[in-house]
């Protein structure tokens, strides 16, 4: 009887941690930035596009953009050349600069561009303006990264004329 009840306390245990959301890494190297307006300047002067990746805590999807995606193109110095890499919590309510120097909350930004799903990854030129459409979600991996290389082509395109 005392074994039954360890399996089922250990089994109970395991259900537990396997149903937990899986957290969106505070590790990462793409910095969460507090202030767009300053990021966009730096960008312009160095004319680079800017990658915004639209995260929500618990999503899996998120978390594997930022690691098989993002992260290795923010080490990668090709990259480096192109783009400013960041990334906003959808859910955070803290204090932000947008790129006209308003002030808002990542979750307001987010709604702003309808980045309503996550992850969302939207190319901003240095003046705000998305470069092209926003990528939804992360349905079909074979094809995400040429997706997401067309997306900063065109904001590099836009950004350097």
């Amino acid at each position: 009887m005392v074994c039954l009840k360890k399996f089922l306390t250990g089994m109970l245990f395991c259900l537990g941690v396997a149903a937990m959301p899986v957290a969106v890494s505070s590790q990462s190297i793409i910095p969460e930035p507090a202030n767009l307006q300053t990021l966009a300047s730096q960008a312009a002067s160095e004319k680079k596009s800017i990658v915004v990746l639209f995260e929500a805590e618990g999503c899996p999807y998120c978390e594997r953009v930022m690691r098989e995606y993002l992260e290795p193109m923010a080490k990668n110095a090709e990259y480096r050349k192109k783009v400013r890499i960041v990334r906003l919590d959808t859910g955070s309510q803290a204090p932000l600069t947008d790129f006209q120097g308003r002030k808002t909350t990542p979750a307001d930004f987010a709604r702003t561009y309808r980045a309503r799903l996550t992850p969302t990854v939207i190319v901003f030129t240095p003046d705000g303006k998305p470069a092209s459409d926003p990528l939804v979600g992360f349905s079909n991996p074979d094809y995400y990264g040429f997706y997401l290389d067309k997306a900063i082509d065109a904001g590099v395109e836009k950004t350097r004329g």
